[in-house]
Protein backbone atom coordinates (compact mmCIF):
# COMPACT_ATOMS: atom_id res chain seq x y z
CA UNK A 1 0.00 0.00 0.00
CA UNK A 2 1.19 3.50 -0.79
CA UNK A 3 2.07 5.82 2.04
CA UNK A 4 0.13 9.07 2.38
CA UNK A 5 1.60 12.43 1.55
CA UNK A 6 3.04 14.33 4.52
CA UNK A 7 0.95 17.02 6.20
CA UNK A 8 3.12 20.01 5.17
CA UNK A 9 3.24 19.00 1.47
CA UNK A 10 -0.51 18.41 1.64
CA UNK A 11 -1.12 21.97 2.89
CA UNK A 12 1.21 23.32 0.24
CA UNK A 13 -0.51 21.42 -2.57
CA UNK A 14 -3.94 22.51 -1.31
CA UNK A 15 -2.89 26.18 -1.31
CA UNK A 16 -4.03 26.74 2.27
CA UNK A 17 -1.33 29.23 3.27
CA UNK A 18 -3.53 32.20 2.34
CA UNK A 19 -6.31 31.32 4.79
CA UNK A 20 -6.86 33.94 7.50
CA UNK A 21 -6.38 32.19 10.84
CA UNK A 22 -8.27 34.59 13.07
CA UNK A 23 -11.58 34.23 11.19
CA UNK A 24 -11.39 30.62 10.16
CA UNK A 25 -14.22 28.18 10.65
CA UNK A 26 -13.43 24.69 9.48
CA UNK A 27 -15.96 21.99 8.82
CA UNK A 28 -14.71 18.47 8.17
CA UNK A 29 -17.06 15.94 6.62
CA UNK A 30 -14.64 13.14 7.46
CA UNK A 31 -12.22 13.16 10.37
CA UNK A 32 -8.63 12.39 9.54
CA UNK A 33 -7.05 12.99 12.93
CA UNK A 34 -3.54 13.77 11.67
CA UNK A 35 -4.82 16.43 9.29
CA UNK A 36 -7.19 17.84 11.91
CA UNK A 37 -4.38 18.16 14.44
CA UNK A 38 -2.14 19.90 11.94
CA UNK A 39 -4.94 22.26 10.88
CA UNK A 40 -5.65 23.24 14.47
CA UNK A 41 -1.98 23.94 15.16
CA UNK A 42 -1.45 25.91 11.96
CA UNK A 43 -4.63 28.00 11.70
CA UNK A 44 -6.05 28.10 15.24
CA UNK A 45 -9.65 28.25 14.01
CA UNK A 46 -12.40 29.73 16.15
CA UNK A 47 -14.79 26.86 15.41
CA UNK A 48 -14.48 23.38 13.98
CA UNK A 49 -17.46 21.29 12.95
CA UNK A 50 -16.93 17.61 12.19
CA UNK A 51 -19.75 15.93 10.33
CA UNK A 52 -19.87 12.20 9.71
CA UNK A 53 -22.39 9.38 9.32
CA UNK A 54 -20.38 7.20 11.71
CA UNK A 55 -21.04 7.66 15.42
CA UNK A 56 -17.91 5.59 16.13
CA UNK A 57 -15.74 7.98 14.08
CA UNK A 58 -17.24 11.01 15.82
CA UNK A 59 -16.75 9.41 19.24
CA UNK A 60 -13.06 8.82 18.44
CA UNK A 61 -12.77 12.46 17.45
CA UNK A 62 -14.50 13.69 20.63
CA UNK A 63 -12.01 11.74 22.77
CA UNK A 64 -9.04 13.57 21.24
CA UNK A 65 -10.52 16.97 20.39
CA UNK A 66 -13.05 18.10 22.98
CA UNK A 67 -13.45 21.56 21.43
CA UNK A 68 -14.67 20.20 18.08
CA UNK A 69 -18.43 20.24 17.61
CA UNK A 70 -19.44 16.89 16.17
CA UNK A 71 -22.56 16.41 14.09
CA UNK A 72 -24.00 13.01 13.19
CA UNK A 73 -25.64 13.78 9.85
CA UNK A 74 -25.48 13.58 6.10
CA UNK A 75 -23.79 16.65 4.63
CA UNK A 76 -26.84 17.42 2.50
CA UNK A 77 -28.95 17.71 5.67
CA UNK A 78 -26.71 19.99 7.76
CA UNK A 79 -28.46 23.13 8.97
CA UNK A 80 -25.51 25.37 9.80
CA UNK A 81 -26.17 29.07 9.06
CA UNK A 82 -25.92 30.30 5.48
CA UNK A 83 -22.60 31.97 4.66
CA UNK A 84 -20.89 30.76 7.84
CA UNK A 85 -18.16 28.37 6.68
CA UNK A 86 -14.69 29.39 5.43
CA UNK A 87 -13.27 25.99 4.51
CA UNK A 88 -14.82 22.61 3.81
CA UNK A 89 -12.63 19.51 3.77
CA UNK A 90 -13.93 16.35 2.17
CA UNK A 91 -11.04 14.02 2.86
CA UNK A 92 -11.14 10.33 1.91
CA UNK A 93 -14.94 10.25 1.67
CA UNK A 94 -16.03 11.82 -1.64
CA UNK A 95 -16.78 8.39 -3.20
CA UNK A 96 -19.17 7.67 -0.30
CA UNK A 97 -21.34 10.77 -0.81
CA UNK A 98 -24.51 9.35 -2.35
CA UNK A 99 -26.36 12.60 -3.09
CA UNK A 100 -23.60 14.77 -4.52
CA UNK A 101 -25.99 17.39 -5.94
CA UNK A 102 -27.73 17.79 -2.56
CA UNK A 103 -24.40 17.77 -0.72
CA UNK A 104 -22.77 20.48 -2.86
CA UNK A 105 -25.92 22.60 -2.91
CA UNK A 106 -25.92 22.62 0.89
CA UNK A 107 -22.16 23.19 1.12
CA UNK A 108 -22.53 26.18 -1.21
CA UNK A 109 -25.35 27.56 0.94
CA UNK A 110 -23.27 27.28 4.13
CA UNK A 111 -20.03 28.61 2.61
CA UNK A 112 -18.89 32.23 2.69
CA UNK A 113 -18.03 33.96 -0.61
CA UNK A 114 -14.38 33.21 -1.45
CA UNK A 115 -14.50 30.18 0.87
CA UNK A 116 -12.67 27.06 -0.22
CA UNK A 117 -13.65 23.47 -0.64
CA UNK A 118 -10.91 20.82 -0.62
CA UNK A 119 -11.73 17.35 -1.90
CA UNK A 120 -8.82 15.02 -1.29
CA UNK A 121 -7.57 11.53 -0.80
CA UNK A 122 -3.95 11.05 0.34
CA UNK A 123 -3.70 7.70 -1.46
CA UNK A 124 -5.48 8.76 -4.65
CA UNK A 125 -7.64 6.94 -7.16
CA UNK A 126 -5.44 3.85 -7.18
CA UNK A 127 -6.33 3.11 -3.58
CA UNK A 128 -10.02 3.64 -4.26
CA UNK A 129 -9.92 1.23 -7.20
CA UNK A 130 -8.30 -1.46 -5.04
CA UNK A 131 -10.85 -0.82 -2.29
CA UNK A 132 -13.75 -1.29 -4.71
CA UNK A 133 -12.66 -4.89 -5.25
CA UNK A 134 -12.96 -5.78 -1.58
CA UNK A 135 -16.05 -3.99 -0.26
CA UNK A 136 -19.70 -5.02 -0.65
CA UNK A 137 -21.12 -1.55 -1.47
CA UNK A 138 -20.60 0.79 -4.44
CA UNK A 139 -18.08 3.63 -4.42
CA UNK A 140 -17.97 6.41 -7.00
CA UNK A 141 -14.74 7.36 -8.70
CA UNK A 142 -13.12 10.69 -8.02
CA UNK A 143 -14.06 13.09 -10.82
CA UNK A 144 -11.54 14.26 -13.40
CA UNK A 145 -11.09 18.01 -13.79
CA UNK A 146 -13.82 18.46 -16.41
CA UNK A 147 -16.32 16.38 -14.40
CA UNK A 148 -15.43 18.40 -11.29
CA UNK A 149 -16.04 21.67 -13.08
CA UNK A 150 -19.40 20.41 -14.39
CA UNK A 151 -20.40 19.31 -10.87
CA UNK A 152 -19.22 22.38 -8.94
CA UNK A 153 -19.82 25.33 -11.31
CA UNK A 154 -23.64 25.35 -10.86
CA UNK A 155 -23.06 25.87 -7.12
CA UNK A 156 -20.77 28.85 -7.65
CA UNK A 157 -17.36 27.17 -7.36
CA UNK A 158 -14.29 27.72 -9.54
CA UNK A 159 -11.52 25.13 -9.54
CA UNK A 160 -8.26 26.70 -8.34
CA UNK A 161 -6.05 23.63 -8.06
CA UNK A 162 -6.42 20.09 -9.36
CA UNK A 163 -3.98 17.24 -8.74
CA UNK A 164 -4.81 13.74 -9.90
CA UNK A 165 -1.80 11.52 -9.38
CA UNK A 166 -1.83 7.76 -8.84
CA UNK A 167 -1.23 8.22 -5.09
CA UNK A 168 -2.72 11.66 -4.47
CA UNK A 169 -5.98 13.40 -5.34
CA UNK A 170 -6.58 17.06 -4.44
CA UNK A 171 -9.23 19.39 -5.81
CA UNK A 172 -9.43 22.92 -4.44
CA UNK A 173 -12.30 25.18 -5.49
CA UNK A 174 -13.24 28.68 -4.37
CA UNK A 175 -16.78 29.97 -4.05
CA UNK A 176 -17.29 32.93 -6.35
CA UNK A 177 -18.54 36.29 -5.09
CA UNK A 178 -21.99 37.00 -6.49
Amino acid sequence: MASPIGVKPFFSKCGLAAIKSELLWIWLPFSLLVVLSALIQRHKPQYIYACDLSEAMLEQLRKNYTHVETILADVRDLSLPAGSIDVVFINACYPNIVDKIGAFANISRMMKPEGRIVISHPLGKGFMHSLKESIPFPLDDFPDEQESDTLLKPFGFNIENFIDEPQLYILVATKMIK
